[in-house]
């Protein structure tokens, strides 16, 4: 198995706990906000959350417009497009520091 492989094994891997914890814990920034202004950290949250999710939240129109199974498509698409910009995002970040280490020696 070459190094390449490995490091998107592990990406993908380690992506799904990541993005099981942003979308189910964190929450979507739509619920709102039940008292006062948001908290510095929780307007990056959900800048964060919009970023990673921006690619399913172009395809949910289409997804939520299937008959019969519009509303699960529609989670799935969201599910999926942050799962894969996470796992994008571990995989720059192993060949950055591994840049870095190689630029370093």
């Amino acid at each position: 198995m070459t190094v390449m492989t490995r490091s998107i094994k592990i990406a993908l891997l380690a992506a799904l706990p990541v993005e099981f914890v942003n979308f189910f814990v964190l929450l979507p920034p739509i619920k709102g906000y039940t008292e006062g202004h948001p908290t510095s950290l929780e307007q990056l949250r959900d800048i964060e959350w919009t970023i990673l999710h921006w690619p399913g939240s172009l395809l949910l129109p289409w997804a939520l417009d299937v008959p019969h199974i519009g509303l699960l498509l529609g989670f799935l698409v969201m599910f999926l497009s942050g799962y894969l910009d996470t796992a994008l995002l571990i995989i720059a970040g192993i060949y950055g520091f591994r840049w870095l280490r190689r630029w370093g020696d």
